[in-house]
């Protein structure tokens, strides 16, 4: 099935995209921001995978105007769905403030105790995306550091389990060997040296276009994976295809 469908009123900028099954019956919905541009601020949208929208998912979920905003989703507090993750785009007037945002069926609310900044600068937004890393049936939440020359392609790993905000053992430069700057990209990945999901990082804009898999300990696993091949396929629930076919267990 191909659906197509246009998010936003632009013709600029594009979407962010992100699959997740906010209303929790196995099936991924898509939730959408704006790209990173000057027209539209932090707009998070949902709609059903042939492109219905989901009415009471329609909020701004930061202050500002400007520079769009980054979507992913996790089963952050272990109930029947999973939650939005929201980040800023990669702008010089929000840091790298990333939210949670849960949705039952009836209505939209923000979680309290999953707002945070992942990183110390003030500027360049982040990414976020939900894995359950650690195999404890809550995901976890992993970030990368905005496309600004303040912060290199650090990813970072918070625990949230039901509770509140505490910092995993992962924090670790995907790239070591490039200059410290523009940020990465991360998306989780059920493949790997272990059992759980695994982050891939990719790198951001600036340097060369690369992909590697980095375990919960700051381990790197033996398989680099095809930057290419990761670029042209789709994301599901899981973060993208293995071989062509789609992994959303």
């Amino acid at each position: 099935m191909v659906s197509s469908w246009t998010a936003y009123g632009s013709p600029q900028y594009g979407a962010n995209v992100a699959s997740v099954d906010i209303i929790g019956g196995g099936v991924c919905e898509v939730a959408t921001g704006p790209g990173p541009g000057t027209i539209y601020g932090p707009q998070v949208k949902a709609y059903s995978p042939v492109g219905t929208t989901i009415p009471k998912v329609n909020f701004f979920a930061y202050s500002t105007l400007r520079y769009g905003v980054q979507t992913a989703g996790g089963n952050v507090d272990g109930d029947s769905h999973e939650e939005i993750l929201t980040s800023p785009g990669p702008g010089d007037v929000f840091g790298p403030h990333i939210r949670g945002w849960n949705y039952d069926g009836a209505g939209l609310a923000a979680m309290p105790k999953i707002t945070f900044f992942a990183y110390s600068t003030l500027k360049w937004g982040a990414r976020a995306a939900g894995g359950d890393i650690d195999s404890d049936a809550f995901a976890e939440i992993l970030t990368g550091a905005g496309a600004g020359a303040e912060f290199g392609p650090h990813v970072r790993g918070f625990n949230y389990d039901n509770a509140g905000i505490t910092t995993l053992p992962v924090s670790v430069f995907a790239f070591p060997e490039r200059a410290p700057r523009r940020g990465r990209r991360g998306r989780r990945h059920r493949r790997g040296c272990d059992h759980g999901d695994h982050c891939i990082a990719r790198a951001g804009p600036g340097i060369e276009r690369r992909c590697e898999g980095v375990q919960l300990h700051g381990e790197r696993c033996d398989e680099r994976v095809d930057a290419q091949r990761l670029r042209r396929v789709g994301r599901c629930r899981s973060g993208c295809r293995e071989h062509g076919r789609e992994r959303c267990g």
